[in-house]
């Protein structure tokens, strides 16, 4: 297969990371549209998580103003490269068994609430945790932009300039 179709040889997620972080000065941003970001945003499902009042990942409001483009980009591509502590997950296990990972929401003597990527939400007693653990991942996925191409993310930066 590798000779007859040498062009279909499988990547792995960082070097698609990678290229397309290669890729950045090869984009024509002066030719991004901000509605067709906007509808890039909600297909990839960044809506879900970077907006409204049940956000689980942080407000993008002026994010072009907090970051360049390519170290917002790398976190897009590389979400786990740089996690801040009130993003980091943390799984839960249960004298029931099971393992629950996700944001800690809520916290108290008595238990505590944990929402998941999905945005659903566990309240666990205290009394039900057998293990806690800081992962050293976020709950944004890997490899949102891998079907992208350079137009996309053109849009996607004109879309997020505005916010």
């Amino acid at each position: 297969l590798e000779r007859r179709y040498p062009d279909s040889r499988p990547t792995s997620l960082s070097e698609q990371a990678a290229a397309i972080l290669k890729g950045l000065n090869e984009v024509p941003w002066a030719t991004g549209d901000v509605d067709r970001g906007r509808v890039l945003f909600e297909r990839l499902g960044c809506a879900k998580c970077h907006g409204g009042r049940r956000s689980l990942g942080p407000d993008l409001t002026g994010v072009s103003k907090r970051f360049s483009r390519a170290d917002l980009f790398a976190s897009i591509v590389d979400p786990n490269r740089d996690i801040s502590n009130r993003y980091q997950t943390t799984s839960i296990e249960t004298t029931a068994g099971q393992v629950l990972t996700g944001l800690i929401v809520y916290e108290s003597v008595d238990g505590l609430l944990l929402r998941d990527a999905e945005h659903r939400t566990y309240r666990v007693e205290a009394t039900e945790i057998v293990g806690r653990h800081l992962q050293r991942s976020s709950l944004m996925p890997e490899g949102l932009l891998r079907n992208t191409v350079s137009q996309d993310l053109a849009d996607l930066n004109s879309y997020l300039q505005g916010l």
